[in-house]
């Protein structure tokens, strides 16, 4: 089958399974480095197998290297999107809705809801169920589903170390083009 590369169309990929102990039919482009799955390899064959894995088995529960890995994210993500994130206006904090897609253990909803926008239009997305958990009961977060709502427009959609883990990552990201406001980031 030929398989093109989401990112640059280009059709080189070197097999990236030989860094893992678990054979997955993880690749990387050869052109851009983006990294995904090989349809032709890769172990989860239906959408619904890969995420089995990634709810229950990719990361077992949240633990001190998680958390710190959150934090030094975090600041990687604050850095980058400090223009947007510096509005310290009242429709940023209380009417943007924001969407955090593969949100972890939602650190950077928190720091949003500490940031002080509105908790109601914090939403986050995750497969793994304890980590969806640990958003809900210790950060306080109320909208972190495995499914992103597709019902509401955001003002600001985040992904970030997302995309190498989906089966198909251009329709995905066409859809959350769709989810995305006129002028959302």
């Amino acid at each position: 089958m030929l398989f093109t590369c989401p990112i640059c169309d280009a059709d080189d990929f070197k097999d990236l399974d030989y860094l893992r102990q678990d054979k997955t039919g993880f690749v990387i482009c050869r052109s851009c480095g983006f990294q995904t799955y090989h349809p032709d390899h890769r172990k989860y064959k239906t959408e619904e197998s890969m995420l089995d894995f990634y709810r229950h088995e990719y990361r077992r529960h949240p633990n001190a290297e998680n958390l710190v890995t959150s934090n030094r994210k975090l600041g990687y993500l604050l850095t980058f999107l400090s223009d947007v994130l510096q509005k310290d206006t009242p429709e940023f904090k209380k009417e943007w809705k924001f969407l955090d897609i593969g949100s972890a253990t939602g650190y950077f909803l928190a720091h949003l809801k500490a940031f002080g926008c509105d908790i109601e239009n914090l939403y986050g997305s995750e497969y793994t169920t304890t980590f969806r958990n640990f958003s809900k009961n210790f950060y306080g977060l109320k909208h972190i589903y495995e499914d992103i709502p597709k019902d509401k427009q955001f003002n600001f959609i985040l992904l970030n170390h997302v995309l190498e883990h989906m089966s198909e990552p251009d329709k995905k990201l066409e859809f959350y083009k769709s989810i995305l406001s006129d002028n959302g980031f």
